[in-house]
């Protein structure tokens, strides 16, 4: 009676014992998979070509001029290189964003990273916003492309307008990267994501007041994370 007690008693301890193991296990497998996360971006972007006419004096001017606006989200730094870094990041800090053809690059000035949200604002152009946290770096941006009403140059589009006036149908161009780095006097840090892409475009012929003859295009695209 006593060693059959004892033999359950043993058994008991070495179920329990895998069971325990188990659960270190899944957990060691969750905090490396948390570790190692793959850093990510998305965008969705729109683009339209439009005729406007002037009337100077009676005579009708028409011209095409290109419009459109995207918006981007991502998670950068992913393995913690950058928050580890937060200590030199300040004023100086230099950060330099790209997806596509599109390019933003600038310092961070008074708004320091490591503590705040830092905001990039240029009015017309595009709204820009970074958090760090120890999740990564958050990337959020706004932005209108092509040209306004004056002729003035907006944002470069991130790839719509390489389609523009191409036949309707599936868009081109099937993915793209984007890259991120984070330059303070101390450092020099990288991170990046591919980004598969798709969309569709749209391209008419249309006839302007002045009689002139225009192939406009309705492009629409999305990227997310391979």
């Amino acid at each position: 009676m006593a060693g059959g007690a004892l033999v359950n008693v043993f058994g008991t301890a070495r179920r329990k014992g895998i069971r325990m193991g188990v659960w270190l296990g899944a957990l060691i497998l969750l905090a490396a998979w948390r570790t190692f996360a793959a850093d990510s971006c998305s965008f969705m972007e729109s683009y339209q070509d439009k005729v406007i006419c002037l009337n100077d004096g009676g005579e009708e001017s028409c011209d095409e001029i290109p419009t459109g606006k995207f918006t981007i989200k991502g998670l950068f730094f992913t393995d913690g290189s950058l928050f580890a870094d937060s200590s030199a990041i300040g004023a100086s800090t230099l950060v330099t964003i790209s997806v596509g053809n599109w390019t933003f690059s600038d310092t961070l000035g008074d708004s320091k990273l490591a503590k705040t949200t830092s905001t990039f604002t240029l009015k017309g152009h595009y709204t820009i916003k970074l958090a760090l946290s120890s999740k990564g770096l958050a990337v959020s941006v706004k932005a209108s492309t092509g040209t306004d009403r004056a002729g003035n140059d907006l944002e470069d589009s991130i790839l719509a307008s390489d389609d523009d006036g191409l036949p309707s149908g599936p868009f081109d161009e099937t993915s793209t990267e984007a890259d991120i780095e984070v330059d303070t006097e101390d450092s020099s840090l990288t991170a990046s994501a591919q980004i598969t892409v798709a969309g569709t475009v749209a391209t008419k012929s249309v006839t302007g007041k002045d009689g002139s003859s225009f192939d406009i295009s309705k492009i629409k695209i999305t990227g997310t994370s391979l």
